[in-house]
């Protein structure tokens, strides 16, 4: 368990671990559920009655009842509902060398296998406020990255860019909401800043700080869609300092304000 209380589970030696960010439930009723917006996790759908649907690419897949259904992040779908039903919803990042919650290897809905009983999780929709313990937490993540696991490159290995780099991060992951420099970061890898900063580039094709300001922005996102938490409280957990400066770097980076996003969110939080 991190020291934040968000579950980090690893999984070697395909060098990818993950994390358990938000989740909830609603009591959903016709034509309620609306969504239009590119998450920047992945996102975990169980229904326990039929009525719910879900499009990707223009193409709706009904969720069926008890069955478990992924969407990759960053992936722009829409929602709908036809009948009265509760939702269950989990926010997840998958986290490692590959990093591949920037664009997803996947571009398709991913449905949990029929053979996987999901009835324990329908249970712990029907206890309103109750959260997954440890053990259900991480069983419930190694079930995620075997569904996922397919979708990724060379047999669900995650390519490593620069193992250098790891340390860094690592430390940007566990330590987004502290201020951290270039200087740290490189001294973490036992880099100079200029061969960090090159290093960095190459593996991601952007600067370390462009990249933490995506990161930061990612987290607030997860914290508008599954928490109540005050804007200045989300910017303080998440690295930005203050509300201001969040919603400037927020807009850059998801392309509407906390705000709007928050507003469009607002069907997963009852």
């Amino acid at each position: 368990m991190r020291e934040d209380g968000v579950l980090h589970f690893e999984r070697l030696p395909q060098a990818v671990s993950i994390r358990l960010c938000g989740m909830g439930w609603s009591a959903l009723q016709p034509g309620r559920w609306e969504w239009r917006l590119a998450k920047p996790y992945w996102v975990f759908y169980l229904n326990d009655r039929d009525g719910g649907s879900v499009s990707v690419a223009g193409e709706w897949t009904p969720l069926r009842a008890g069955r478990g259904y992924l969407i990759p992040p960053r992936l722009p779908y829409e929602t709908t509902c036809s009948a009265r039903l509760r939702h269950l919803y989990i926010y997840i990042d998958i986290i490692g060398a590959g990093h591949i919650g920037a664009a997803g290897q996947s571009r398709h809905l991913l449905e949990v296998p029929s053979a996987i009983d999901l009835g324990w999780l329908l249970e712990v929709a029907q206890q309103a406020g109750r959260c997954l313990g440890p053990a259900e937490q991480a069983g419930f993540l190694s079930m995620v990255l075997d569904v996922i696991a397919p979708e990724l490159p060379s047999g669900g290995i995650l390519p490593d860019p620069d193992p250098r780099l790891r340390p860094a991060l690592r430390h940007i992951d566990r330590r987004l909401s502290g201020h951290m420099t270039v200087e740290q970061l490189a001294c973490l890898c036992g880099l100079s800043e200029n061969a960090f900063t090159s290093r960095f580039r190459a593996a991601f094709g952007t600067t370390s700080v462009d990249y933490v300001r995506g990161k930061r922005a990612d987290r607030a996102a997860m914290l508008l869609s599954s928490t109540a938490w005050s804007m200045e409280r989300i910017a303080r957990a998440c690295g930005f300092g203050n509300r201001t400066y969040m919603a400037r770097v927020f807009r850059q980076v998801i392309g509407i304000s906390p705000g709007e996003y928050r507003h469009a969110s607002a069907f997963e939080r009852h």
